[in-house]
């Protein structure tokens, strides 16, 4: 894919995903025993966990798709990331 191809720009948006992977990660870890089924946070905080891990695994299968196709739409679909971030890594020469 031509805007996500470059090993540059894939790099800078696995670890964009990355950081936010380990933040999740360690709000979870630290996180004080909960009441089963009382915690919206604490819900939140794994739901968003396993979202992270889920976009981490489609923007691997992506780079490894030979055709390079869904780039663009993968960033458009990702809470995390937004063609705004992807204009400026680009702009600093990531792709």
């Amino acid at each position: 894919f031509e805007s996500g191809r470059d090993g540059k720009l894939w790099s800078a948006l696995r670890e964009r995903l990355e950081e936010k992977r380990i933040e999740t990660f360690n709000a979870l870890k630290g996180y004080p025993p909960q009441v089963a089924g009382c915690d919206t946070h604490y819900q939140f905080l794994a739901e968003q966990r396993a979202r992270i891990s889920g976009e981490l695994r489609q923007l691997e299968a992506l780079r490894n798709d030979q055709a390079g196709e869904g780039f663009d739409e993968f960033v458009r679909a990702s809470i995390y990331l937004d063609d705004e971030m992807v204009a400026s890594l680009r702009a600093q020469g990531h792709g």
